[in-house]
This record gives structure tokens, C-alpha cells and sequence, in this order.
């Protein structure tokens, strides 16, 4: 079955993430192609699917913050496996983890030797593997609670969430105004589903009620591949700038559905 092998996919898979980090980043990858994803590299390569550019353009920003959460919450774990807090009580763990959060700035100054010590977590002392008796990243993960998950998710900055929303506008178009078009075409109809609203959508999209474009398999995987890449290095960039330039960021503002909150999850691409 395809995956994330290839030289052409290298610079974004191994080059980027950490080994843990790489089995998430390979999980996003199959939930938002859908089950309809061919099962060799010749058909990724041949079969081509029409999609919406909203949807596309909601599945990159969702990638997009998908890689910022990921590079976060990886640090985060690779260097609980540093103070070895996994194999601490729950309440020594959990003070030792309210200790290192509150000196988050202090947990970010990692961040900028993320980029050059990733060659050598992904080869050096069998890192990728784990130790017995530690969860996996995706186990470290789904041990969040609510508001920890969502506090990690969103871009700490005001400049990262505008880097994002120009990027994705740069390669779709605008936003909102493509939001503004599926508005117009949806207004007035009635869903008693999501699977009907969907119906919908896709007669829309077959009867070029909207904008569109055609891409195979194999480029769906690079795009999100790509925007998963850009949001680990949106992070170590932001991160570094925290470090050797304190003033040049302006906080994002907090709360559900602010500017750096993660957009909700798109519908697969298929």
C-alpha cells in the first residue's frame, strides 16, 4: 500500500518529524484522503478526484495546524522522556508537569534546536522506538485533557495565524469569499443530515456551481504532506523568534474560535 516513502516525499516526512511524530502525521494523512484512497503508488499516481477549493483550501489550513500542534506537543514529549515523568506517580507527574508548563517560554527555547537535532532524533539510540513501559506520542496525546488539547492546538501569535490565512489564500484564492460562494449555493435549501448536506454539496460541485480543481492521489498527499511541514516550521520559527526577539510577536487572543483556535475538522477528500 502507498505511505510516506519515496524520495520525493523524504524532505517531508524524515526530514521533518521525529519518528513518533511520524506515525500521527501518517494517521492525518489516511483520514483526510478517505476510504477511497488507491491501494498501490501507480493508481495514487493515476486516479484523480474533483474536489471543491474550499474543501481543499479547509483540508491545507487544518494541515497546517495539524503540523504546528504536532511539533508542540512532540517537544513537549520528547522532553518528558528527558525528566523521565512517565515513570513518575501520577501526582509527582502531574506537578512536574504544571512546573514545566508555567515555564513555557523556558519548554519553547527547545523549539529552536528542533530543526537541527531532527537527523538526530530520527537515527540516534534507537529514539523511535520508545521505552518499555512509555506511551507512544498518540497515547501522550489522547492523555490531554479538554482545555490542555485545545490551548496546544492554537498558534500562539498573531503574525503565525496571518502567515496561515495568507498562504492558504495565496494557493486557493480568498477564503471567504469562497465560503461566500458555497453560501450562496447552499441558502435556502433544508438538511436533515450532514450526509444530505454533503449530497448537496457534490451536486453543486458536478454542476460547476462552484470552484473546483483535479488532483490525484498522489498530489493530495503532497499538498498535505506540505502544510503539515509548514506548521512544524511555523512553530520552530515562531519559537526562535520568541527566544532572540521577545517583543516581535503580539500574543493571539484567547478563547473558542479566536484567530489562533484550530478550524474545525474538514470532511475527507474523497
Amino acid at each position: 500500500a502507498p505511505g510516506l516513502r519515496g524520495t520525493s516525499l523524504e524532505a517531508l516526512t524524515t526530514g521533518v518529524h521525529s519518528a513518533e511524530a511520524l506515525d500521527m502525521v501518517r494517521t492525518h494523512l489516511m483520514s483526510l484522503l478517505g476510504p477511497q484512497m488507491p491501494q498501490s503508488e501507480y493508481a495514487m499516481q493515476t486516479t484523480a478526484v474533483r474536489i471543491s477549493k474550499l474543501q481543499a483550501a479547509q483540508v491545507y489550513a487544518a494541515s497546517v495546524m495539524f503540523g504546528y500542534f504536532l511539533r508542540r506537543v512532540d517537544k513537549r514529549f520528547q522532553m518528558e522522556k528527558q525528566f523521565g515523568t512517565f515513570k513518575k506517580s501520577t501526582d509527582e507527574t502531574v506537578a512536574m508537569l504544571e512546573e514545566l508548563f508555567a515555564r513555557s517560554k523556558s519548554l519553547d527555547e527547545l523549539d529552536g534546536e528542533d530543526s537541527a537535532g531532527l537527523s538526530d532524533r530520527n537515527g540516534g539510540e534507537g529514539e523511535g522506538e520508545g521505552v518499555k513501559g512509555e506511551p507512544t506520542l498518540q497515547e501522550y496525546v489522547e492523555s490531554f485533557d479538554r482545555q490542555t488539547l485545545a490551548e496546544t492546538a492554537k498558534v500562539v501569535s498573531t503574525e503565525g495565524v496571518a502567515l496561515l490565512q495568507e498562504y492558504t489564500n495565496s494557493l486557493f484564492g480568498s477564503v471567504q469569499d469562497l465560503q461566500t460562494e458555497m453560501q450562496n449555493v447552499m441558502e435556502g435549501k433544508e438538511f436533515d443530515s450532514q450526509e444530505k448536506m454533503f449530497e448537496a454539496m457534490q451536486a453543486a460541485l458536478e454542476g460547476d456551481e462552484i470552484q473546483a480543481l483535479t488532483l490525484t492521489f498522489a498530489d493530495q498527499r503532497r499538498v498535505i504532506l506540505e502544510a503539515v511541514a509548514f506548521g512544524s516550521f511555523l512553530r520552530d520559527t515562531e519559537a526562535y523568534v520568541e527566544v532572540s526577539h521577545t517583543s516581535l510577536l503580539t500574543p493571539a487572543p484567547s478563547g473558542p474560535g479566536g484567530p489562533g483556535a484550530p478550524p474545525p475538522p474538514p470532511a475527507a477528500l474523497t
